[in-house]
């Protein structure tokens, strides 16, 4: 094992995350996403650009990535006309990927959401003639704003200055279904899909050159977001083992499938000392119960399917789903103790 004191001192603290260093810089490099990119870059391409932009999608999907691609090829000196990406290299680029742009403003909706942000803050900047070429807001978590706030942010959508550039509003959410209609209906609505697990590990498989099958694996266990998987990457990176299927159920606070598997006998010859002693031993060496039990359900699932006039699959899943709602250790135990006498 590789001990902190072999590794040599960075020249240079790091203070960013993977998934920050490798944000998409041009649209081809949104992975994933055919549908979002192809109406943004033609949008682009014909100058049509709405004072209003939702993307919705579960995290992870490139939501916010999408907007700062378009609020820098918005605001760039030198972009590609042909492809409609930054330039990447410009004054306004980089300040933008560094958040000191004058005219791009991130916003937490989470946390600046009462109508007199709206007023105060967004009212102002939007309203003002832009220092480059457009004033861009990104508003992440967008249905998070109240009915006053939204109210507001519909007079000021509608009032939008026409400059010689424009003046633009993009909010992301991952809860779409929260949004009020009346602002979707004033902007364009693009929902971004999870991102297949075959196109996240071959992103991966390129930056880390490690076992495309184990990288399958920590591609599923990271819910179809980039997000995620950057997330243990990071931290794979520091445990100095190769990436193995073992090593991503250690990432992920879960259990190997041999390990599951003894578990299953265990179940089925009643050993029930057994089954608590492992259960214990699990949650010992950093498994986290939540993790476990989602995967034995998962088991229970594809066996089912595979063999589903062998056994009844229904009770033992309504014990363990149940385990799930609970939440607890104690619980997950009990419904595992409870299926020894099916």
């Amino acid at each position: 094992m590789t001990v902190l004191g072999d590794v040599p001192a960075p020249k240079q603290a790091k203070t960013s995350t993977l998934a920050l260093e490798n944000r998409p810089k041009t649209w081809g490099e949104l992975v994933g996403q055919p549908i979002p990119v192809t109406v943004l870059v033609n949008s682009l391409a014909l100058g049509d650009i709405k004072p209003g932009y939702v993307f919705t999608g579960t995290t992870g999907t490139g939501k916010t990535s999408a907007a700062i691609l378009l609020a820098k090829r918005l605001n760039c000196e030198a972009p590609n006309l042909v492809t409609q990406d930054p330039c990447n290299v410009c004054h306004s680029c980089l300040t933008v990927d560094r958040g000191t742009n004058f005219d791009v403003k991130f916003v937490d909706g989470a946390a600046d959401r009462s109508i007199e942000f709206v007023r105060s803050t967004l009212k102002p900047f939007l309203t003002t003639a832009p220092r480059g070429k457009c004033r861009v807001v990104i508003i992440d978590e967008a249905h998070q704003y109240g009915k006053d706030a939204i109210s507001a942010f519909l007079t000021l959508l509608e009032n939008m200055p026409r400059f010689a550039g424009k003046s633009v509003v993009i909010m992301t959410t991952t809860e779409g279904d929260k949004m009020a209609s009346a602002i979707l209906n004033r902007c364009m609505n693009l929902h971004f899909s999870a991102i297949p697990n075959d196109m996240l590990a071959d992103k991966m498989a390129v930056y880390t050159g490690e076992d495309r099958a184990a990288l399958a694996l920590l591609a599923q266990e990271s819910g179809n977001s980039f997000r995620t998987m950057w997330s243990y990457i990071e931290v794979w990176q520091h445990l100095g083992e190769p990436l193995t299927n073992d090593v991503v159920m250690k990432l992920i606070g879960g259990v190997g499938e041999s390990e599951r598997k003894a578990m299953w006998s265990d179940l089925s010859n009643k050993k029930v000392d057994r089954i608590g002693d492992r259960w214990r031993k699990w949650l010992q060496t950093g498994a986290r119960p939540e993790v476990i039990g989602a995967l034995l359900i998962r088991d229970l699932i594809s066996w089912a399917a595979a063999v589903p006039a062998t056994m009844d699959w229904h009770k033992p899943l309504v014990m363990l789903s149940g385990a799930e709602q609970v939440g607890s250790d104690n619980a997950w135990l009990q419904a595992l103790y409870l299926m020894v006498g099916l």
